[in-house]
């Protein structure tokens, strides 16, 4: 019983971190799916998140059973210069994904309580409510997620389906497009993925297949949802749920906010993790985290997803296929090893 109860909180803890604001609020989505067939898309992103996260959390216990840090990933493994590149690279997308995060709070909640965000207060107040709940690691991170995605995805899906009016089922491909949500996705959740296979206690096949079809489903649902409203809409979820009532509204910011939350949280693990021995000091790291990251929210929302998701994405297929290759070499090098005994 108590290996259930890890298992599904290890999964709402990756469920909340791939729900971001781009997620709940359909904005994400929208960028890359409109149009797109809902069914086909969501089928390939089912195949592929489970794929992408067996991985990720195969290599974290692989890295824990040889003693390495899994906070450095691949610094410590053969090749250095692919090494320290995929470093620069997950830092940089961990960032980007945090300050459009911080950004997306200041729009939410500018609009659930009606008014104009000043000097970015409702993305330095998220900033402190998660630099707490970071502050107790993985604990403090189970803890929150296991709180508050399950309040997340079922309001999510009652948003989606209030009535008939979806936008069509058969809309034209939208396979590549999973395949890149996906790696964007992956990348940003590659962090805490590691964490949670180097505790050793999570089922890789079962925490993935639980994940991915939670993630999968409600991808299929936001789909039908954002093909029945303008393509020029911000974040049509919301903007769809104001539709409806002020009441819908206000309940969907409210999931969009958690939203956020979880995804801070898990862009901020890895960066957080990576700075402390630096500063020799979380509580510095965690300052140094979020400050620089504040700075950069100014830019906007819609800005940073329009013009620095796509990049990610590309990016993240090379730095999948790189742990992939890394997971492939380790198991290969055990089997060596024990045909030489």
């Amino acid at each position: 019983m108590r290996k259930v109860l890890f298992l599904f909180a290890d999964a709402a803890v990756i469920v909340g971190g791939v729900i971001g604001a781009g997620f709940a609020s359909g904005e994400e989505v929208a960028l890359y799916f409109y149009g797109k067939n809902a069914l086909l898309s969501s089928a390939v992103a089912f195949v592929v998140f489970f794929a992408v996260f067996y991985v990720f959390l195969s290599i974290g216990r692989k890295f824990a059973e040889l003693e390495n840090n899994v906070g450095n990933s691949l610094a410590d493994k053969p090749n250095p210069f692919v090494a320290k590149a995929s470093r620069v690279f997950l830092n940089f997308n961990y960032f980007a994904v945090l300050c459009s995060m911080l950004a997306g709070a200041n729009v939410t909640l500018s609009a659930l309580f009606a008014t104009r965000s000043i000097h970015f207060v409702f993305g330095a107040a998220t900033a402190a409510i998660c630099g707490l709940i970071l502050f107790f690691d993985m604990k403090g991170i189970r803890r929150f997620s296991n709180f508050v995605v399950p309040f997340i995805v079922v309001l999510i899906v009652s948003v989606c389906l209030l009535n008939s009016e979806y936008g069509t089922v058969q809309g034209k491909g939208g396979a590549g497009s999973a395949f890149l949500y996906v790696s964007m996705n992956c990348v940003i959740m590659s962090g805490v993925l590691l964490g949670i296979g180097g505790e050793r206690k999570a089922n890789g096949f079962w925490l993935s297949l639980i994940s991915s079809f939670v993630l999968s489903a409600l991808l299929y649902l936001i789909i039908l949802r954002v093909n029945s409203v303008d393509s020029s809409v911000t974040m049509p979820l919301l903007y769809y749920a104001y539709l409806v009532g002020s009441e819908t509204g206000a309940l969907m910011s409210v999931v969009i906010y958690f939203s956020i939350v979880t995804t801070v949280i898990a862009c901020a693990y890895p960066l957080v993790e990576w700075l402390t021995p630096l500063l020799k000091s979380k509580v510095f790291a965690l300052i140094a985290v979020f400050c620089s990251a504040l700075a950069v929210s100014l830019v906007g929302f819609s800005g940073i997803v329009g013009y620095v998701y796509p990049l990610i994405s590309v990016l993240g297929v090379l730095v999948i296929a790189t742990y992939a290759a890394f997971l492939i070499y380790i198991k290969r090098s055990e089997r060596k090893k024990k045909r030489a005994l």
